[in-house]
């Protein structure tokens, strides 16, 4: 895994919305659009917390590059 970190949703290394989407009905959820709106919007704050807590320039970009990538695979739904 290259030392990287991994999550499985719905059995699926890189999960998409519709992964999201199953899992929550299999456990009753119903509202996920909310909940995975909501997260996101709470993600989309955290570079104005690391400019807080003074992390760099270039792992701000990093990171956020990372979750760009992430939030096309998630949250546009596919």
């Amino acid at each position: 895994m290259n030392n990287e970190h991994t999550t499985a949703i719905n059995g699926a290394g890189n999960p998409t919305y519709k992964d999201i989407v199953a899992i929550a009905l299999a456990h009753g959820i119903t509202d996920h659009d909310r909940i995975v709106t909501e997260v996101f919007n709470a993600v989309e704050k955290w570079k104005e917390v690391a400019k807080n807590y003074r992390v760099t320039k270039s792992t701000i970009k990093k990171i956020s590059d990372t979750l760009d990538v992430i939030a096309q695979r998630i949250y546009i739904k596919n």
